[in-house]
C-alpha cells in the first residue's frame, strides 16, 4: 500500500511541477511588469502628477487580473490533486483487496496440495505393506505344498506298513488283545475328533467374523475412493494424470482384498468341508464299535489256505486300526490326517516376480489392518488345526 501511494504522490508531484514550468514564464513577465511601473512612475514625476496617477493604475489592473488567474488555477490544480489522491486510495484498497483474494487462494492450494501428497504416500505405504503380506502368504502356501509331498510320503509308507500287518495278522494269536485294543483306540478316537470338530467349529465362526470385519473394512475403502475421486476432480482439472493414477491404485488395492475376501471364504467352505468329513466319520467310528465286538471270527492257523479262500472272500471287510509313531523330523502340525487335504490358496497363482521383495523397506508400525487380520488368521490356523500329535491312527482294511 505504502509503494502505490507513493508511485501516486510521485506522479502528481511531476503533474504539479510541470504545470508550475509551463506558468513560471507568464508569472515571470507580470512581476518584470509589475517592477518596471514604480520606475516609469518616478521618471515622469516632474513633469506632471496626474499622467503619472493615470499610468500607474494601468499597470496595476492586469497584475491583479494575473494574480486571480494564478490562484484560479492553483485551486484547481489543488482541487484535482484531491481527485487524483481519492483515485489512488480506491486504486489501492482495491489491489489490496486483490492480493489478500491471491495470497488466500495460493495458501488454499498448497493446503490442498499438501493433503494429497499425505494421501499418496499412506497408500504407498499401504501398497508395501500389502505386497510384504503377499510374499509372506506365498511363502506360506510354498510350505503346505512341501507338507502336501510329505503326507503322501506318509501314505505310501502307511501302505507298505499295511501290507506287512497283512501278513503278520495271518498268525491270529493275540486276537482278544487287538479287539480290546481296538476298541480303546476307537473310544479314544472318537474323543479326539469330537474336540477337533469343535474346535473346528469355533474356528469357522471366528473366520465369520473377520471375514464380515474383512468386508466392512473393503466397503469403507470403496467409499474413500468414491470421495477422493469426487475431491480430486473438484479441486483441479489439471491434475488428470495424477488422479487417473490414483483411481489406479485404489482399484488394485481394491482387487487385492476382493482376493483376500475370496480367500478367507475358501478357508471357510474347507472348513466346512472337514466338518462334515469329521461328523461322518464320528458317526463310522460309533457305528464300528457296535459292531466290533461280535464281528471278529477265529480261523485256525492248521487250516489249508486254498480251502479257506472262498470263505475268505465271503467274510465282511473290518477296519483295522495300527498305532504308528512320528519320528522326530516328520512330527510337524501337519500330521492329523483329518485336515491333510486343508487349503489350497485361490488367489496363489504363479507369477513372475514384478520388483525385489519389500520386507526390508516395511516397517511394524506402518502394518496395514489387512496384513494384521492375514496374519492373526494363519497364526490361529496353525494353533488349533494344526497341533502336532505323538502318535498318528491309521484306519487299514483286513
Amino acid at each position: 500500500m505504502d509503494a502505490w501511494t507513493e508511485r501516486f504522490e510521485s506522479a502528481g508531484n511531476q503533474r504539479l511541477s510541470e504545470d508550475a514550468r509551463r506558468k513560471a514564464p507568464e508569472l515571470s513577465s507580470s512581476a518584470s511588469s509589475i517592477d518596471d511601473s514604480p520606475q516609469s512612475d518616478s521618471d515622469d514625476a516632474p513633469e506632471s502628477k496626474t499622467p503619472s496617477s493615470s499610468s500607474a493604475s494601468t499597470s496595476e489592473m492586469p497584475a491583479l487580473d494575473d494574480s486571480r488567474k494564478l490562484e484560479g488555477e492553483q485551486d484547481s490544480i489543488e482541487t484535482r490533486y484531491e481527485q487524483l489522491r481519492q483515485d489512488v486510495d480506491v486504486l489501492v484498497a482495491h489491489l489490496e483487496k486483490q492480493t489478500l483474494e491471491m495470497e488466500n487462494e495460493r495458501a488454499a492450494m498448497a493446503s490442498a496440495r499438501l493433503q494429497q501428497q499425505h494421501a499418496l504416500e499412506a497408500m504407498a505405504r499401504e501398497r508395501e505393506s500389502l505386497r510384504v503380506e503377499r510374499d509372506a502368504l506365498r511363502a506360506q502356501n510354498e510350505l503346505l505344498c512341501r507338507r502336501q509331498e510329505e503326507l503322501s510320503q506318509r501314505e505310501t509308507s502307511a501302505r507298505e506298513t499295511h501290507e506287512e500287518l497283512l501278513v503278520a495278522l495271518k498268525s491270529q494269536q493275540q486276537r482278544d488283545e487287538q479287539s480290546r485294543t481296538l476298541v480303546m483306540h476307537f473310544i479314544k478316537e472318537r474323543d479326539a475328533l469330537r474336540k477337533q470338530l469343535d474346535e473346528s467349529k469355533s474356528y469357522s465362526r471366528r473366520v465369520e467374523e473377520e471375514l464380515v470385519t474383512v468386508r466392512a473394512e473393503a466397503q469403507q475403502l470403496r467409499a474413500e475412493h468414491a470421495a477422493l475421486t469426487v475431491s480430486l476432480r473438484a479441486a483441479s482439472a489439471n491434475h488428470g494424470e495424477r488422479e487417473s493414477w490414483r483411481e489406479q491404485e485404489q482399484a488394485r488395492l481394491i482387487e487385492s482384498l476382493r482376493a483376500d475376501l475370496l480367500q478367507m471364504e475358501f478357508e471357510l467352505q474347507t472348513l466346512s468341508v472337514d466338518r462334515d468329513k469329521l461328523t461322518q466319520r464320528v458317526t463310522s467310528l460309533q457305528r464300528q464299535q457296535q459292531s466290533s465286538r461280535s464281528s471278529y471270527e477265529v480261523i485256525s492257523l492248521s487250516a489249508n489256505v486254498t480251502k479257506n479262500q472262498p470263505d475268505k472272500a465271503q467274510i465282511k471287510k473290518r477296519p483295522t486300526v495300527v498305532t504308528a509313531a512320528s519320528t522326530a523330523t516328520g512330527g510337524s502340525h501337519k500330521d492329523a490326517p483329518t485336515f491333510s487335504n486343508l487349503m489350497t490358496l485361490p488367489n496363489f497363482v504363479d507369477e513372475s516376480g514384478d520388483g525385489q521383495t519389500t520386507a526390508s523397506r516395511a516397517t511394524p508400525h506402518r502394518r496395514s489392518p489387512v496384513g494384521s487380520l492375514m496374519s492373526k488368521t494363519i497364526s490361529s490356523a496353525r494353533k488349533r488345526l494344526f497341533r502336532s500329535s505323538s502318535k498318528a491312527t491309521t484306519v487299514l482294511p483286513q
